[in-house]
């Protein structure tokens, strides 16, 4: 149910996608920049949906991100950025938002939960990624040097 209804969203955004498994994967131009993102549905009544970073962080930034990270999810109230340690994926940096399409709302009304779920996503990623491409490639190793007050 979920996948046919995040197929229909995209269709009406008229956005491209790829589809796997269970992954409809897109490609976004933003503020500066572009980047990957994808939808996870993971239930037939759920979903995430993932903004990538275009590069991954290198070993030797990691530190400066997880605390880079960790300041910026205290500062956003839904969804939260995330970077994979570990893996083919290690230094991948990714922001995360799901929402819950309850079964007993109208098709209406769960496009209009899927259509915020990823606005608050873009939204994010379009002020925090240019953020962070630039502690990516920045001299500094201190993250409030990145951060706006």
């Amino acid at each position: 149910m979920a996948r046919e209804l995040l197929k229909k969203y995209l269709a009406s955004k008229e956005w491209n996608y790829i589809e796997k498994d269970d992954i409809l994967k897109l490609d976004v131009n933003g503020n500066g920049f572009s980047w990957n993102s994808f939808l996870k549905v993971d239930e037939e009544y759920s979903f995430c949906y993932f903004a990538v970073l275009p590069s991954a962080v290198p070993e030797e930034r990691r530190e400066l991100f997880s605390s880079l990270l960790h300041q910026i999810n205290c500062r956003i109230w839904f969804g939260n950025f995330e970077m994979i340690l570990e893996g083919d994926y290690a230094g991948q940096v990714r922001l995360r938002t799901s929402t819950f399409l309850p079964p007993a709302a109208s098709e209406e009304t769960q496009l209009q939960l899927a259509d915020l779920t990823i606005n608050i996503n873009m939204g994010a990623m379009n002020f925090y990624g240019p953020i962070l491409m630039k502690a990516l490639y920045g001299e500094s190793l201190n993250a409030k040097d990145y951060l706006p007050n």
